[in-house]
């Protein structure tokens, strides 16, 4: 089925060709962005299949995005792998913030990491332009695994915040107050509504 559709997709614009295999991508452009479920399938791609060799040895400069989820850990390992085929291939980590309603308005934030500032730069003037906005992280240490180290925090936050809502909108049921009320209450455009203005002190330990 997803073959079929990346082929109607393709058949309704000429500028865009379907391959057979990552490899075949990985030898046919010199960068690539690259969008897999997790660590495990990220790397039977990049490592198992040969997608970082072959991209690395096929040209004499290249570029690897991964808008992947994935460890910093494997972040890093990939850039190291990169840079041991050939010292013109570039690692770029680039995960996604924003649902697929977000992504189609351009509402998406990108927080990337790389262990090469040029290809940091050249990462960023690509994906700029399909959203909301690039945040760059480890710029000072070169860190390619900084970015998913702040998906990973930007995930904890929304599951904490699914959870301690959870939690009060039931509390405030179980009291006989209208949970949608106290929604609204918390919600309401206000530099000062309950917890943010608090929350927002937090990274400058004051």
């Amino acid at each position: 089925m997803r073959v079929q559709a990346t082929r109607a997709l393709a058949d309704a614009n000429s500028a865009l060709s379907v391959a057979s295999s990552p490899n075949e991508v990985a030898k046919s452009c010199s960068t690539v962005i690259t969008m897999l479920p997790n660590d495990k399938i990220l790397n039977a791609v990049c490592v198992d299949q040969d997608f970082v060799r072959t991209l690395a040895e096929s040209h004499e400069t290249s570029l690897h995005i991964s808008c992947s989820t994935i460890s910093p850990h494997t972040s890093r390992s990939l850039s190291a792998l990169h840079q041991s085929f050939s010292p013109g291939s570039k690692y770029v980590a680039s995960p996604v913030f924003a649902r697929p309603d977000g992504l189609a308005l351009k509402q998406a934030s990108f927080p990337m990491s790389s262990a090469c500032l040029a290809a940091l730069e050249e990462a960023t003037a690509l994906m700029s332009p399909s959203n909301g906005k690039v945040f760059k992280f480890g710029e000072d240490t070169l860190d390619p695994g900084a970015g998913n180290v702040t998906k990973i925090c930007g995930n904890f936050l929304i599951a904490a915040a699914i959870e301690s809502m959870a939690e009060t909108f039931a509390l405030a049921e179980a009291n006989g107050v209208d949970r949608v009320a106290v929604k609204d209450m918390v919600s309401a455009p206000n530099p000062n509504r309950v917890g943010l203005n608090r929350g927002g002190l937090l990274p400058l330990r004051c």
